[in-house]
């Protein structure tokens, strides 16, 4: 299972990662931006999306997790 990507749920330090691929999102046109004065910002939403008991934010890891980035990357309600 060398091609297996594994999801699980997100930690603070996939915050930088997951920027890089809201901003590289050219489909959801969120207004997502890698500028380091928004980090703070993410962060602060990050948090809000941890400690909730109806959102989780997921991550995928693993060697395939490039193709299934923007389909993996996902905020489950």
């Amino acid at each position: 299972m060398e091609d297996a990507v594994i999801i699980r749920r997100a930690r603070e330090t996939d915050l930088p990662e997951l920027i890089g691929i809201f901003a590289g999102d050219d489909v959801g046109g969120h207004g997502d931006t890698t500028d380091e004065s928004a980090f703070e910002d993410y962060l602060r939403a990050f948090h809000v999306i941890d400690t909730s008991h109806h959102e989780q934010l997921s991550s995928p890891k693993g060697r395939a997790r490039s193709s299934a980035r923007s389909r993996s990357f996902s905020i489950a309600r």
